[in-house]
């Protein structure tokens, strides 16, 4: 997600609507928008927001890092991965352990609040608020980097027609494929265990270094799919959610809370992983499908709409005032 919103922000300077001498302006009213909604949802929906991450990133990206050469962001964004997990990796040397115990507790007392009814889930959001916070800052810079790798591709144009990665071959999409998920399960297999210690670090430093490559054994992989013509009708459901995607993410973190926490059903921890897994391809698909219909009708989703509006909202007012003179 990270790459793909530093690569729309080349995208959107290069545009005729968007970029030009007004972009800083136009830029910085987006991530604001952005921030306040992602701040919201942290509150109310998912304590896990990466809205409000994007936004501060955006920013920094505005102020600074946009002008950087290609030579230095990469080595920046080296850095920031280093760095990441250089820290991840000292957290657990420096652990004491032996808090599983505690932890096991804190789960249960938060699944308890999370069933219990819609104040009870609120207050549980805003607990684990602060704890949301300190991690978000830790992996700060994991995001930075693949916002600056984003970036890098935007400026070479890597991922349109003729780009760079059309011309890597399947191997190289399975080979990375099998270097992310490799690590993507190492750190889910020790989340299933729900008593986090030393060896979560450990499996979460290298799930951050595994990362790029799952990355771009995705991006290879909805690429390759684009030479196939019977495949077009995928294509256009992904194309129609990703014109969507922030409505839908802020629909899936409605949607899910009303289905396991007190704001609804109530079924934190009662539908296992199994159940839990069938859930999200159906909300994910479905969502894909409503995009789709209500692109049919209307320009952009509500929330790209409201985002939109915000964006352009003093060159509407100026076209107002000039239509009345």
């Amino acid at each position: 997600m990270a790459f793909i919103f530093g690569y729309s922000y080349i995208l959107q300077t290069e545009s005729p609507s968007y970029g030009g001498a007004g972009f800083p302006a136009r830029e910085a009213r987006r991530l604001a928008t952005l921030l306040i909604l992602g701040v919201a949802d942290m509150f109310f929906l998912f304590s896990g927001d990466i809205l409000t991450t994007y936004a501060v990133l955006g920013a920094i990206t505005l102020a600074s890092l946009h002008r950087a050469t290609t030579r230095t962001s990469i080595g920046i964004a080296a850095a920031c991965l280093m760095f990441t997990t250089a820290l991840i990796l000292s957290s657990a040397l420096l652990s004491k352990g032996g808090g599983a115990a505690p932890i096991a507790s804190d789960f249960h007392a938060a699944v308890a609040l999370y069933r219990e009814n819609a104040v009870s889930t609120l207050a549980a959001r805003v607990r684990e608020i602060p704890g949301r916070i300190t991690g978000d800052i830790v992996m700060a810079p994991d995001v930075l980097a693949a916002l600056i790798a984003g970036l890098v591709a935007g400026r070479g144009h890597v991922l349109e027609s003729g780009g760079t990665c059309r011309r890597f071959t399947s191997k190289t999409m399975w080979a990375c494929l099998f270097v992310g998920l490799a690590g993507s399960y190492s750190l889910a297999a020790d989340q299933a265990r729900r008593t986090p210690g030393k060896e979560y670090l450990v499996h979460l430093a290298i799930e951050v270094l595994t990362a790029p490559a799952l990355t771009a054994a995705y991006t290879l992989g909805v690429l390759s799919l684009l030479r196939f013509r019977k495949l077009e009708w995928v294509m256009q459901l992904l194309s129609a959610g990703g014109r969507m995607s922030l409505t839908n993410y802020l629909g899936q973190s409605l949607f899910f809370c009303l289905m396991f926490t007190g704001y609804g059903a109530g079924l934190y921890g009662r539908v296992g992983p199994f159940g839990t897994f069938v859930a999200a391809v159906l909300i994910y698909i479905s969502g894909l499908y409503l995009s789709q219909l209500l692109l049919r009708r209307f320009q952009h989703g509500p929330i790209e709409w409201l985002v939109r509006f915000v964006t352009f909202m003093p060159e509407r007012g100026i076209a107002l005032r000039q239509g009345r003179d």
